[in-house]
């Protein structure tokens, strides 16, 4: 990792850090009912702990422990980019090629280019995100390619190619088919042999070898406020590229130690992949295959990952030179705030900023997001104040169980803003840290559509 230029506390003794861990890992066990998670942590190219908490399947009671398997969902985009940059490194393809001459059967792949693709920059429609009704198709049976298109062939870009940002895990999936072709092997083989291998990841695999692993966690989802049941599984040929890997949060420090020190593609490469975008002057917060951003003015370099009944984080702090990655099996509950609160642990300048506010503030929008949030987790929201597309939606059910997931916080004592982000589309997003007397934390994201609108709201563990 690069060189450290922000003062960090001391670290803890092993005995210490093992035990800050485990009481974060406790408590987020009990408030977020997480059956059983994985936190790994590097610091100066070493990992000073990693560590399985819980269990991993709740019918046998069977511990995690450091070899038990987590589907770490889009944490492996940053895998299918730094493959892409090898074959780049190679000579084998450039950045700038058109997606149509690698993936011909897509017609619209003529106006996008891989940068694009690795940019998030496509306007290429998700065909998990943007097609309703679609998880229940990816879940229902093994798909590939062709059925994946097939699920966006009649819909036109959302935008004209480099022109906005957006999200999607086709971009990603044609990524993985890239690898595939140019290097004529299977994506998984290509990954195994050129980053596994390299990077000593014994324990990594993908979706496809899951019958075969000795230890693998069983995924879950909330089907109430607090009753756990077994998640389904999305198919191999439905994520490739886009979350196919299967790993421990162990490796992913290996992997992490390996890519920043350069051991994967080069270091003007891991600078390209790890710088956002910019377009019309504002950062995408995205770079190629990772997330880039600050937290309490501390730079972030990250990917979150979401399957079925897993969430996965693997943030690296440069600055710091600390990594810290945790794997959950509850597919309800990121697990953002439970980095967060070892980092608060490692670094109590970061503990005392968390409940600072932000510059900026305006309170007509504070108001107006207290309100819509307070009505949504009461169930007597105002649907005026949604978009159509928030508002389709919004499912009577999920305003239920929003409401029952909450209800026993009571009041919140305190909104904190934490910033905003104006975005190229005239939409905005508003961030507050809100606090209650049961000492809960949440964060709250809020987004209003240009017609002033709400287009999401957004409410995770903090």
């Amino acid at each position: 990792m690069p060189s450290t230029t922000l003062a960090a506390a001391v670290p803890p003794s092993p005995s210490r850090l093992a035990a800050a861990t485990a009481d974060v890992a406790t408590a987020a066990i009990a408030r977020e009912h997480i059956p059983g998670l994985q936190i790994a942590i590097i610091r100066n190219g070493q990992i000073v702990l990693d560590q399985g908490y819980g269990v991993g399947n709740t019918a046998t009671q069977a511990p995690v422990e450091t070899n038990t398997s987590f589907e770490i969902g889009s944490i492996t985009k940053s895998f299918t980019s730094a493959a892409i940059l090898q074959l780049k490194e190679r000579g084998k393809l450039k950045l700038t090629d058109r997606l149509g001459k690698y993936v011909p059967e897509y017609p619209r792949g003529k106006d996008v280019t891989i940068e694009q693709l690795l940019t998030m920059t496509s306007g290429i429609p998700d065909h998990i995100n943007d097609v309703p009704g679609a998880v229940k198709i990816i879940s229902s049976g093994p798909g590939d390619l062709d059925a994946a298109l097939g699920l966006i062939k009649n819909m036109p870009l959302n935008f004209k190619p480099g022109t906005q940002s957006a999200y999607s895990n086709t971009n990603y999936l044609l990524l993985g088919t890239i690898v595939a072709r140019v290097s004529h092997m299977p994506y998984a083989e290509y990954v195994s042999k050129n980053i596994f291998t390299p990077a000593h990841m014994i324990h990594s695999a993908f979706l496809k070898d899951e019958p075969s692993l000795a230890s693998m966690a069983v995924g879950y989802s909330l089907v109430s406020a607090t009753n756990l049941e077994p998640a389904g599984h999305i198919g191999y040929g439905w994520s490739g590229g886009a979350g196919s890997i299967v790993s421990t949060a162990g490796d992913l420090a290996l992997w992490d130690d390996a890519f920043f020190r350069d051991r994967i593609i080069s270091a003007a490469d891991v600078k390209v992949a790890t710088t956002p975008l910019y377009i019309k002057g504002t950062s995408t917060t995205y770079g190629l295959g990772w997330s880039i951003d600050q937290i309490e003015g501390i730079p972030v370099v990250s990917h979150d990952g979401g399957m079925l009944g897993f969430t996965s984080i693997n943030d690296v702090f440069p600055t710091l030179n600390l990594g810290i990655i945790v794997l959950t099996n509850n597919g309800e509950t990121p697990p953002d705030s439970i980095a967060k609160d070892i980092l608060s642990r490692l670094n109590p300048d970061f503990a005392r900023k968390r409940d600072i506010a932000a510059t900026g503030e305006n309170p007509q929008i504070t108001a107006r997001v207290t309100k819509v949030w307070t009505e949504l987790h009461v169930g007597t929201i105002d649907r005026s104040e949604l978009t159509h597309e928030l508002n389709k939606a919004l499912m009577p059910e999920q305003v239920s169980f929003m409401h029952a997931h909450y209800a026993g916080a009571g009041p919140a004592l305190r909104w904190i803003y934490k910033g905003g982000q104006l975005w190229p589309d005239g939409s905005a997003t508003y961030s507050y840290r809100v606090l209650f007397k049961n000492g809960l934390a949440l964060l709250v994201a809020a987004t209003i559509a240009n017609d002033g609108k709400f287009a999401n709201v957004d409410t995770q563990y903090d």
